[in-house]
């Protein structure tokens, strides 16, 4: 089982990366704001994905603060990509526009879950890690339909 959560972290370092390196160049502040937003959701990400690996040592309070963080920057996401801005580094597909009600809904789903999350006591990386699968099915399916493949 913990195999699914470790090669989804894989996907999401690797996608954090590119993100770091697609800013390079970025002239239209709008959609900048827009990638530090998705960059920062990316970075809580990185802090959880190691402790449910057993890389890093479980800390409750990184873990509550990594969900928070998630949660305020997902409900960020709907206004920041509200105006159809548009950057030759964005990843963004213009199916965002075309469905912006859908995109709106996972996004504030997204922030949902990790909200609720962050209201439990977790114990440990193996209470951690269908939380960590849970949010990264939401990043995932999100980003399938609507980012462009790096």
């Amino acid at each position: 089982m913990q195999m699914r959560a470790v090669g989804f972290g894989s996907v999401l370092l690797v996608s954090a990366a590119a993100a770091a390196i697609a800013h390079t160049g970025v002239e239209n502040p709008a959609v900048l704001a827009r990638m530090d937003n998705m960059k920062a959701m990316a970075d809580q990400m990185e802090i959880l994905v190691p402790m449910v690996r057993g890389e890093t040592d479980f800390d409750a309070g990184r873990v509550t603060a990594a969900l928070e963080a998630l949660q305020r920057h997902a409900a960020e996401a709907p206004a920041l990509f509200r105006a159809p801005e548009g950057d030759p580094q964005s990843e963004a597909l213009p199916e965002i526009w075309e469905n912006f009600a859908d995109f709106e809904a996972r996004s504030i789903e997204l922030s949902r879950i990790a909200q609720a999350a962050s209201a439990v006591e977790i114990e440990g990386p193996q209470a951690l890690l269908p939380l960590v699968r849970e949010i990264g099915g939401s990043c995932s399916s999100c980003h399938e339909d609507y980012r462009a493949e790096q």
